[in-house]
């Protein structure tokens, strides 16, 4: 959804576009995020002892695409810009930004040049909003979902080739961390060998973003479908 939320009360009060049924998935949904929703997110992670590390959208990649979307518009970041403000302004600190959700415009188009511009200009309007404070939020990246991350081997058998997401982002400084999503896809449901997918994809990722990289596991578990008995906590338990 970080494709398609819109937000307002950050100073961006356009409440009546915010609120406007779109869609998504193939539904009409209202996904509108203001302040007082902000806010109890924050003070949720924060009486929890927990940083929150917040998922940006990025508009106009919507009208029922949502993830995995091919099709990047240019990056409009005036309601994140709004937000970031409104959060520093507030005394809400973010441990990191991540920007859209599973983005995967083909290499070398102008869609793919729009994701790269997009981070380009998200880091500027950070230095504007935080300079270089210590509550600068971090930027992780592209987190673009497995498929993209392991050029269309997400299980890397037997490896993984290098993914031109990375030398584009990484080598280029656009992230502070590599953003990693791994699900168990190395058997049928009801048998998870959710480490031994993980660590090779974890591992391909490495090699191609390099030694010293930081991975952050944006969104890891054991399948979409979750919750199966003797089978998600066996798989949470790998961690």
């Amino acid at each position: 959804m970080d494709t398609t939320v819109r937000y307002t009360g950050f100073g961006t009060d356009d409440d009546a576009w915010c609120r406007a049924p779109r869609l998504w998935r193939g539904s009409n949904t209202t996904l509108c995020l203001n302040a007082t929703r902000f806010d109890a997110l924050h003070d949720f992670a924060t009486s929890s002892g927990l940083g929150l590390l917040f998922g940006l959208s990025y508009p106009g990649v919507d009208g029922g695409v949502g993830n995995d979307a091919f099709v990047i518009p240019p990056y409009n970041g005036s309601q994140n810009l709004a937000l970031l403000r409104y959060a520093k302004r507030t005394g809400r600190p973010l441990v990191g930004v991540e920007l859209g959700e599973e983005m995967t415009p083909e290499p070398n188009t102008t869609d793919f040049q729009h994701l790269v511009d997009a981070y380009r200009r998200l880091r500027r309007d950070l230095d504007d909003v935080y300079g270089a404070g210590a509550d600068r939020p971090r930027v992780l990246g592209p987190c673009v979902g497995m498929d993209a991350e392991t050029n269309g081997n997400s299980e890397c058998l037997p490896n993984c080739s290098v993914s031109p997401f990375f030398s584009a982002f990484v080598a280029e400084g656009l992230v502070d961390a590599v953003c990693a999503h791994s699900y168990n896809n190395d058997g049928p449901w009801e048998r998870p060998n959710f480490e031994n997918q993980t660590l090779r994809q974890l591992d391909a990722i490495r090699a191609a973003a390099g030694r010293d990289a930081e991975l952050w596991c944006g969104e890891c578990g054991p399948h979409n479908g979750g919750g199966l008995a003797n089978v998600t906590d066996t798989a949470l338990s790998t961690f």
